[in-house]
């Protein structure tokens, strides 16, 4: 039975999350079948519980003041991120390592036709696609402001505001642009670099 568990965090506590486990900051874990527990160093070392069922997760407990006040924390999400590498007869599987496992099994037709019908409905990934793959030398500053615009038109609510549920979501797809702009560097595709990072900042 596969348990997903990034849906029960916002998306900056599992950023974090996933910090602490790259660096080593889970200890001590001992998972007895559906019982897990470990010690996470932080600016103090904190204890965490977790608890499984067939269906999900049933217990999460952490000794942090932040889940003290009823919220999922960083130290919770850097476990289940470590257990994502442990086996068990309930693996618990971040979405992220599930995916790419199921698509390094999918034969290739089944991919182009998925990733086809995902280009016609997703602007964003659209516009971040034709971003990084059209011919070099031919992008154009139209298509760097649609991709950007399509973000803010997408989080933006009636009243001309990002809510604050929506922040998140949007921090990540901005993230999204500015990793593009990265990318387009390491390409060395300097120009279109800075039209994108100048259309980002543009007032």
């Amino acid at each position: 039975m596969t348990i997903l568990f990034e849906h029960l965090f916002r998306d900056h506590i599992l950023q974090r999350g996933y910090s602490y486990f790259q660096d080593g900051a889970v200890h001590n874990l001992k998972r007895d079948r559906n019982q897990i527990w470990a010690t996470v160093q932080g600016s103090e070392d904190y204890t965490v519980y977790i608890e499984l069922k067939d269906d999900g997760i049933e217990i999460l407990e952490c000794s942090c003041p932040y889940f003290q006040d009823s919220h999922n924390c960083k130290h919770l999400a850097a476990v289940l991120y470590a257990l994502d590498e442990e086996d068990g007869e309930l693996e618990v599987r971040s979405d992220l390592s599930l995916s790419l496992e199921i698509l390094e099994s999918l034969p290739q037709e089944d991919i182009i036709d998925f990733f086809g019908r995902e280009l016609q409905i997703n602007e964003a990934l659209r516009t971040r696609f034709l971003s990084m793959y059209q011919e070099r030398g031919i992008l154009s500053e139209s298509l760097y402001l649609r991709q950007i615009d399509s973000v803010f038109r997408f989080h933006l609510g009636s009243s001309g505001y990002i809510e604050y549920d929506e922040v998140d979501a949007f921090s990540s797809d901005v993230n999204a642009i500015i990793s593009s702009i990265q990318e387009l560097i390491d390409k060395e595709e300097y120009t279109s670099a800075c039209t994108l990072t100048q259309l980002l900042a543009r007032p």
